[in-house]
């Protein structure tokens, strides 16, 4: 525990992460709100989610400079479960996005690209202190996000932009398995499919997995060691790569959840690569995200 502390409060006051793709996020968006419990009792919940994350590369416009991109992003999400083997999530990002080069400093806000998708539970096993579940998840990201902001009477640069101005979808597959009612291993293998805006910009498609180890180490406290995968092919502009996007990324994500008065979490936790392998000239660094989980 004193470790795990440790590394947060480092990771606290560690420069904001960088992404392989300006879209894409390691980790498991359900699983951050939900934990292993996703087809338990509980009919609703509801969180509000604080991430900073930012991207430093080559400039495009002088590649003897850099450019330093970083986002503040606040999330709210809600999840209903109308029936026992469903649960449906949807979640609205609302980002405020910065591009430092060697011109000077450009900010937007706005919102983000909303997503809507579905957990369907395949097969399980088992009570809930020690069995195991697996489930297929399928969703959508809507091209809903705000992609014609402009800066000084010029639509902005896509970077800049909140949202991407374009529809993705994705699939995938989610396990978890209880070990005695104190702890869980969970699961989870996404895959992203980006379509194009009408400024001919495509998103990398990506492939995210999440494995995570989640113990409880008081009666309102408990600690979780995540491993956080992506894997993301090249951004292109009408058809033609950009060079300085895409690659793999693992990071190590050591988390806190606690439980605050019934029935609101609070959730605080860091991202820090350890094994990145990024195409062209990228840096990472280490991310933030918080976050308060209301469940009914």
């Amino acid at each position: 525990m004193r470790f795990l502390l440790a590394v947060l409060v480092v990771a606290l006051f560690a420069p904001a992460a960088a992404r392989a793709c300006s879209m894409c996020q390691c980790g498991d968006p359900t699983y951050r709100m939900m934990g292993d419990d996703f087809f338990a009792a509980q009919a609703w919940r509801f969180s509000v989610n604080v991430d900073r994350r930012s991207k430093d590369q080559v400039s495009e416009d002088d590649p003897a400079a850099r450019e330093k991109e970083t986002e503040n992003r606040v999330t709210l999400s809600g999840s209903w479960q109308p029936f026992a083997r469903l649960r449906l999530v949807g979640r609205v990002p609302l980002a405020e996005r910065r591009i430092d080069d060697p011109a000077g400093r450009a900010t937007l806000s706005g919102i983000s690209d909303p997503d809507v998708f579905a957990h369907v539970n395949l097969l399980e096993s088992g009570n809930a202190a020690s069995g195991w579940w697996l489930a297929a998840m399928l969703g959508v990201k809507t091209a809903w996000g705000q992609n014609e902001r402009t800066v000084g009477g010029v639509r902005a640069e896509e970077h800049l932009q909140p949202g991407s101005g374009a529809t993705s979808t994705f699939a995938g597959l989610a396990w978890a398995h209880g070990i005695g009612g104190a702890a869980h291993v969970y699961a989870s293998a996404t895959g992203r499919w980006n379509g194009a805006n009408d400024h001919g910009y495509t998103y990398g498609d990506a492939l995210l997995a999440t494995l995570s180890y989640q113990r409880a180490l008081a009666p309102s406290l408990s600690g979780s060691l995540e491993l956080d995968y992506r894997a993301s092919a090249h951004d292109r502009v009408n058809g033609v790569r950009d060079p300085n996007t895409g690659g793999s990324l693992l990071y190590a994500s050591p988390k806190v959840q606690i439980a605050l008065a019934a029935p609101i979490g609070l959730q605080l936790g860091a991202q820090i690569p350890v094994a990145p392998n990024l195409y062209g000239d990228q840096r990472e660094f280490a991310n933030f995200e918080s976050g308060l989980v209301l469940s009914f």
